[in-house]
């Protein structure tokens, strides 16, 4: 009977210890997040977080979403959310960027460089090269619109 348990035990254990592997390697995705600076290329980012699942022209720019894993996404396979878009398509202003919760936007300029990024649902503030803003994409508009030469669209708040 103590052979039985000891062995359970150890199974257990082993068991514990390959989860915390397995979800400490997938979290690499969360970490590069907070790694990301501006002026990465396109193929640096796409090396981090694999290959998007929509990508939106705007003027000179390119707006590009990736999915980040959550624990729940890691212990229980991939993700099965289904994405509203995906694909490629364009848009004329920043504020017709579609907005889909947990989707990390990486904002490339015309050179592949990282110029604006933004966690949609996990993040209050957008990252750009003009510095931190408080809000998302949609209420960075004007900066990102300058420069992407393009509109920023019309406000929901002040149409």
């Amino acid at each position: 009977m103590k052979r039985f348990v000891s062995r359970s035990f150890l199974v257990l254990i082993a068991l514990i210890l390959g989860s915390c592997l397995f979800i400490w390697l997938q979290g690499g995705k969360i970490r590069r997040y907070e790694k990301l600076e501006m002026g990465q290329s396109r193929e640096q980012c796409r090396s981090w977080f694999g290959h998007p699942w929509l990508e939106v022209r705007i003027g000179d720019c390119t707006c590009e979403y990736y999915s980040i894993p959550f624990w729940k996404d890691v212990l229980f396979g991939s993700s099965t959310k289904q994405h509203v878009m995906t694909g490629t398509t364009d848009v004329d202003a920043i504020r017709e960027l579609p907005s889909e919760y947990e989707a990390l936007q990486l904002l490339f300029d015309k050179d592949g460089k990282l110029i604006a990024y933004d966690w949609i649902g996990e993040s209050l503030r957008t990252y750009t090269v003009a510095g931190p803003r408080d809000g998302s994409f949609d209420d960075s508009a004007e900066v990102l619109a300058a420069l992407c030469g393009c509109e920023a669209g019309v406000s929901v708040e002040n149409p």
